[in-house]
């Protein structure tokens, strides 16, 4: 639960290094002085490791180009629809700045990050799109077919009568021909 009156300090935060950079949703000061950011999600189902990991790293970018500010607190702030759940304010514990460094350090010279076992992520299965809407996919995939199909034959058709221009105009320019109506 947020305790305290905050003021929003901004929304849609650029935060970056050399190597990576990400914008926070809110970033709010209570009136107690804590630095907090949040993070708002309208997804069916909230993943709360993803979302750590994502605001220890604005976290830790956001630090990094405000030396002397420290985030107190992070939050996600679920708004599902409906059917999904309540809307939601979730306080999350933030990874250590050392974690984080090994993971954008490996990430910036392109090597595999391993988390440490608390914060390791489970996989998410992927969710398979219900069945009375496979019909619509399958209608999309061929319509995307057929103009993928006219497209071609469309540039063909041009080509042909690029080409025909071509030799018409140097018919008429071997046999003298300036308007041709």
């Amino acid at each position: 639960e947020l305790k305290g009156n905050h003021l929003a300090l901004a929304n849609e935060y650029l935060v970056a290094n050399d190597t990576h950079a990400g914008t926070i949703d809110c970033v709010w000061v209570s009136d107690t002085g804590k630095m907090v950011l949040a993070d708002i999600k309208t997804t069916s189902k909230l993943h709360d490791a993803y979302v750590t990991w994502q605001l220890s790293v604005y976290a830790y970018l956001l630090e990094h180009c405000n030396p002397g500010r420290t985030i107190d607190e992070l939050y996600c702030v679920w708004l599902p629809k409906q059917q999904y759940g309540k809307p939601t304010l979730k306080k999350l514990d933030r990874i250590p700045s050392e974690t984080i460094e090994a993971l954008l350090l490996a990430d910036a010279q392109g090597e595999q990050f391993v988390a440490p076992e608390q914060y390791a992520i489970a996989e998410v299965a992927e969710e398979a799109l219900p069945a009375q809407y496979a019909d619509v996919e399958d209608q999309l995939v061929q319509a995307l077919q057929y103009i993928n199909d006219k497209k071609a034959e469309l540039k063909m058709l041009e080509a042909q009568r690029d080409e025909l221009n071509n030799r018409l105009l140097v018919a008429m320019e071997e046999n003298g021909i300036k308007k041709w109506q």
